[in-house]
């Protein structure tokens, strides 16, 4: 019993590693790029382009954090929290009542921009660098675009849809298709631990 609480208390403090992780990568990210903006503004607009050598990866990270923190929280809820009930924090997160509250929660400004940090950020990059190639290139009453300006353009947009594409991973359940590999690993380890004349012990990770 002992050893399980250990386990528990080690993935429970490795999940909170994560969500600092996670939030500091995501200060990081406006940092950086506020600091290209700010410096495409002065210098030259090409910068809201690079901007997005920060913006994708970036977004790339937050949900891989994501991933492995919906990862040990089913995780937490298969093997510990459904066995002792007084354990409950996990299994709150997947409740009806709490995702409820949730999605309520995520209506307001504030969340919006902390969950959707990126594309905010590539909807600024992209309109920016347009805005500016467009506004260098009207001349004589007519837009005189070569074929660079034209490609770079194209180019923006196309950046802006992948890190939208990249985005979108961030709002998938991952909950329940891990709790369906996990709850399918949980019973295969039973039967083969039954049929070895043994009951199913979770053992730390090392």
């Amino acid at each position: 019993m002992k050893e399980r609480i250990e386990v528990y208390e080690s993935i429970r403090s490795e999940i909170i590693t994560m969500e600092g992780l996670q939030r500091n990568v995501w200060i990081y990210m406006y940092v950086l790029f506020c600091t290209l903006f700010v410096l495409g503004l002065q210098w030259s607009h090409y910068l809201f382009l690079v901007s997005y050598i920060i913006l994708i990866p970036f977004q790339y990270v937050i949900n891989d954090y994501r991933w492995s923190i919906s990862k040990m929280s089913t995780y937490i809820r298969i093997f510990f929290e459904k066995e002792n009930i007084d354990i409950s924090w996990e299994s709150l997160h997947v409740s009806e009542c709490y995702r409820e509250y949730d999605r309520r929660k995520r209506r307001s400004i504030k969340n919006i921009v902390g969950v959707s940090g990126a594309v905010h950020l590539g909807i600024l990059a992209t309109g920016f660098y347009c805005g500016y190639t467009l506004n260098n290139s009207y001349l004589n009453n007519k837009f005189v675009l070569d074929f660079w300006n034209i490609v770079l353009i194209i180019l923006s947009i196309i950046l802006l849809m992948l890190l939208i594409a990249i985005n979108r991973e961030y709002y998938k359940n991952y909950d329940a298709e891990l709790e369906s590999v996990m709850s399918k690993y949980e019973k295969e380890k039973n039967k083969n631990n039954k049929g070895n004349g043994r009951e199913f012990q979770v053992r730390p990770v090392k």
